[in-house]
């Protein structure tokens, strides 16, 4: 959005109708044509946690080779958010993008692969997850495909392929696993057994490659 970035919404400004028609046009617009729309391929993910790559493996679909596509010219384009932002501090490292212009901007995860049959093969460093629809919707890692011709215009659906968890507890929202709803209720935990403080410890450690637990704390008791 730019320069029409704002901290609220008056209704009443003659303004506001033009920051959004200037919003759909220009920044959101980029990516809204980039909606997940099908599986054109079948692909299987390669994760090496040493270098934080991801390998893609994929075979094309039999409708998408039936349909006489020319492989020998047509490619497959991939693209990705940027991997995570490390800083020197715990709290300010690892947070999602805040919007998908963040994520995919200068993003160095995308490029174009040739196929080879019905084959492709590609790599990525682990994208970092982001947010949409002006916050309201959290994207897990992901990297989206698609079918070009010669001249790089797409000629397939977008695919949207999952490729691991976000970094657990980072968030710019209230995230959804502290339920608005349950009030001081989200606190209690019933199904936690007595443990030693030593397990206590152990079950509380910071798990960097588990997802949030479904009520948030997992087995750490509630403070």
């Amino acid at each position: 959005m730019g320069d029409n970035s704002f901290a609220g919404i008056n209704f009443n400004d003659p303004q506001t109708n033009a920051i959004f028609e200037n919003r759909d046009k220009t920044s959101c617009s980029i990516w809204s044509s980039a909606e997940d729309q099908g599986e054109i391929a079948k692909v299987n993910i390669m994760k090496n946690d040493k270098d934080n790559t991801v390998v893609l493996n994929g075979i094309l679909n039999s409708s998408i080779v039936q349909s006489n596509l020319d492989t020998s010219s047509a490619k497959i384009k991939y693209w990705a958010a940027n991997a995570p932002t490390l800083n020197g501090s715990f709290s300010g490292s690892g947070l999602p993008f805040p919007n998908e212009n963040v994520a995919f901007t200068k993003s160095k995860n995308s490029g174009l692969v040739k196929i080879n049959g019905e084959n492709f093969s590609f790599n990525v460093t682990m994208p970092n997850s982001y947010y949409k629809n002006m916050g309201a919707v959290y994207v897990d890692p992901e990297v989206k495909i698609q079918i070009v011709d010669k001249d790089n215009k797409g000629i397939s659906k977008v695919q949207s392929i999952k490729v691991g968890n976000g970094i657990p507890f980072r968030t710019l929202t209230w995230p959804v696993q502290r339920n608005w709803n349950n009030g001081p209720m989200f606190y209690y935990n019933p199904h936690l057994t007595v443990r030693s403080q030593y397990q206590i410890l152990l079950d509380s450690a910071y798990k960097p490659n588990e997802p949030v637990p479904d009520n948030f704390w997992g087995s750490v008791p509630p403070c």
